[in-house]
């Protein structure tokens, strides 16, 4: 690792990468939790979550940004959390998760959080309903209601 950056995320950082994504993966379809607890001891946990690099520390690595300081590759903005099956994954394959990508992808999760947090939205209440309209035409969604017009 001799080009990586020296100052990685602090652990201030990761943990509040973690806390404002509710220490569930933010990859789209994933909210896999990542945190809980461990039979090790009464105050041991276990996380698989990883506050990954949206823009690369290294300059071998995906997407990284040679214009980019050390503070701004270190910064909160430029992490993600992710579980780490799909942090694997955006490592791998910088051409479909680009920048830009990844920092919707944060954006959407954290405002689902904020909206889970804001109106108390349990987890259930977060999932799409399974409607089917027949044999062969099945969806998800949110059914908000159904009269003889319209649903």
């Amino acid at each position: 690792m001799a080009n990586r950056d020296d100052n990685d995320f602090s652990g201030a950082t990761k943990r509040a990468v973690a806390l404002r994504a509710g220490h569930r993966c933010c990859f789209p379809g994933c909210g896999q939790l990542t945190t809980g607890p461990s039979d090790e001891s009464p105050v041991a946990f276990t996380n698989i979550g990883v506050a990954a690099h949206i823009c690369a520390a290294s300059p071998k690595g995906k997407r990284y940004v040679a214009s980019m300081t050390p503070e701004e590759r270190s910064d909160i903005r430029n992490a993600i959390w992710l579980c780490s099956n799909h942090a694997a994954l955006i490592d791998r394959d910088s051409a479909t998760y680009t920048i830009e990508s990844l920092r919707e992808m944060k954006r959407n999760h954290e405002a689902a959080c904020a909206e889970s947090v804001r109106w108390a939205l349990q987890e259930s209440q977060l999932t799409n309903d399974l409607i089917g309209f027949g044999p062969n035409v099945i969806c998800t969604g949110e059914l908000l209601g159904v009269d003889t017009s319209q649903w």
